[in-house]
């Protein structure tokens, strides 16, 4: 056991006992934990710990993946259908004019 100084009340010093801190036994170097790969995405697999650990309900639903309440089964739709074309925008020879008299002026700089 190690002492501990302390004060009491009349300000005079008396001693406490205090327990010595356990060996670390650990097989693992401190710096394990950086030296891993991180890998998101596993809390799923652990989720029987988090239930013997007594986690809320609501920490298990999120943990376990939310899931959307639905009345019925949504219908099946191409996807395609709903994906708008690519914009363009038609060439403009008044546009060019201006673009190329900044290219000039270095207002812009052409990246391409």
């Amino acid at each position: 056991m190690r002492l501990e100084r302390k004060s009491d009340e009349k300000g005079q010093i008396t001693s406490a006992p205090l327990p010595l801190a356990r060996e670390n036994t650990s097989s693992r170097d401190a710096n394990d934990y950086h030296r891993r790969e991180f890998k998101a995405g596993q809390l799923l697999q652990y989720i029987g710990n988090w239930e013997k650990l007594r986690a809320p309900p609501q920490l298990i639903s999120i943990i376990s993946g939310y899931s959307l309440p639905f009345n019925s089964r949504p219908p099946l739709r191409r996807i395609q259908d709903s994906i708008p074309p690519p914009l363009v925008t038609s060439l403009s020879g008044n546009m060019a004019i201006v673009v190329t008299d900044m290219l000039e002026k270095g207002i812009v700089v052409k990246t391409r």
